[in-house]
This record gives structure tokens, C-alpha cells and sequence, in this order.
């Protein structure tokens, strides 16, 4: 399955993201499984963060960089572990303020649109 094919491209600071523009049971997956690792009660934006990126993520390309906020994103996508809380330590290690704030702009700019209740209806031709 081409799950890029599906995905929403978004590129910006030489980092390209591809990621579901909806909601799926994956999102859903993975925020149950970090509630075992930190409850939800405690979660604040980079944990949000953190679940957000996991489930709606498909692939991420970070060009030639020799920033260190490129460099540490591609090791974390590329070698990042099988294992929720393994993933979450290398994520709070390597992923920087930028990044994240990188995270949701690509997130809103992937949204599938949602219909605009202002807009004009279209009606069936009456003839």
C-alpha cells in the first residue's frame, strides 16, 4: 500500500512531510498506547505533539541539512524505536521547540478543507 500516495505533502524549511490530512484509528492507537506511558491528564503540547506526529505521520525527508535541528529530526525518524516509549525518549532528546512548531504547521496546512456552511448550496437543475 502507497500510503504517501494518500498523504498531504508539505515541505518547509528543507523538511517535507507527508501526513494523513484526517483522523484515522491510528491516531486513536497510539494516543491509548502513550496514556500507559504518560497519563493524559499530564500531557501538554509536547506530548500532543509527540502523539500527533506518530499517528498521522507517513514518511518525512529532511534535505541535505547541516543544521542540528535536521540532523536530529532525520535520526529520529529514520532510526527512531519500534517501542511508544522508547520512541518518546529519542523524541524528547532529539526534537527541538522549532521542530515542533515546524510539526504543526505542517499538520494545519495538510487538513483535508472542511465544508464552509457560508458557502453557497448547490442545488439539483430543476429542469
Amino acid at each position: 500500500m502507497n500510503l504517501k500516495a494518500m498523504a498531504r505533502k508539505y515541505t518547509a524549511g528543507g523538511v517535507t512531510w507527508w501526513l494523513m490530512p484526517y483522523a484515522t484509528l491510528r491516531n486513536q492507537s497510539v494516543a491509548a498506547e502513550f496514556t500507559h506511558v504518560i497519563p493524559r491528564e499530564r500531557w501538554d503540547t509536547v506530548q500532543h505533539t509527540f502523539v500527533m506526529l506518530e499517528g498521522s505521520t507517513v514518511d518525512v525527508e529532511v534535505a541535505e541539512a547541516n543544521d542540528q535541528d535536521g540532523i536530529r529530526l532525520r535520526q529520529y525518524w529514520q532510526e527512531r524505536p519500534v517501542d511508544l516509549p522508547g520512541r518518546w525518549n529519542a523524541f524528547t532528546l532529539l526534537v527541538s521547540d522549532a521542530l515542533v512548531d515546524a510539526f504543526w504547521e505542517a499538520y494545519f496546512a495538510t487538513r483535508e478543507p472542511l465544508i464552509d456552511p457560508e458557502a453557497e448550496a448547490v442545488s439539483a437543475p430543476t429542469s
